[in-house]
């Protein structure tokens, strides 16, 4: 079985990196001389922006209070340690809710590029903008994944085995 700590950090190293860096590339695109002249919607922009400001706080609340606490907790299960957010429940809760706000966007923004397709001649300028998209979706996608599927039951259980073996 992996540990929770090795599966953090493949998250860490792999997805939020990745997110992070096509976060910075899709801007970089949006905003370069080459895009002048295309047009991107309003509604595909406030999409953008909407993942952006929903991933990047996630993302940090993750680096610094749950994975720090998953890690520890992991080490040491029978240390006594009282996080600000009690249960691991509470921040598990928090992550899930805003997962299901990211994926609300991913499928508008797959309504609105025609799953990151150009099927028009006058979006052909926009090919590059769908592709990194279409990329930081499927990446999200699995990210959300392995967090909801695999890394948070595990946590749970692993906060509750170390409750009922002599941690209050």
């Amino acid at each position: 079985m992996q540990k929770l700590s090795e599966l953090i950090s493949h998250i860490l190293q792999t997805h939020h990196v990745f997110t992070r860096e096509s976060l910075n590339r899709i801007q970089g695109i949006i905003n370069s001389p080459a895009m002048q002249g295309q047009v991107v919607s309003a509604d595909i922009r406030q999409c953008i922006e909407a993942l952006e400001e929903d991933l990047l706080p996630h993302l940090m609340k993750e680096e610094q209070i749950l994975f720090p606490y998953i890690v520890k907790l992991e080490g040491n299960p029978r240390q006594n340690y009282a996080p600000d957010f009690g249960s691991i429940a509470n921040p598990i809760r928090v992550m899930g809710n805003e997962h299901k706000s990211v994926i609300k966007l991913l499928v508008r923004l797959r309504e609105l590029t025609s799953d990151y397709q150009i099927v028009t001649e006058d979006q052909s300028g926009l090919s590059p903008l769908f592709s990194i998209l279409g990329e930081l979706d499927r990446d999200l996608v699995t990210h959300i994944q392995l967090e909801s599927i695999d890394l948070f039951p595990k946590a749970r259980e692993l906060e509750i085995l170390a409750m009922t073996s002599g941690r209050s």
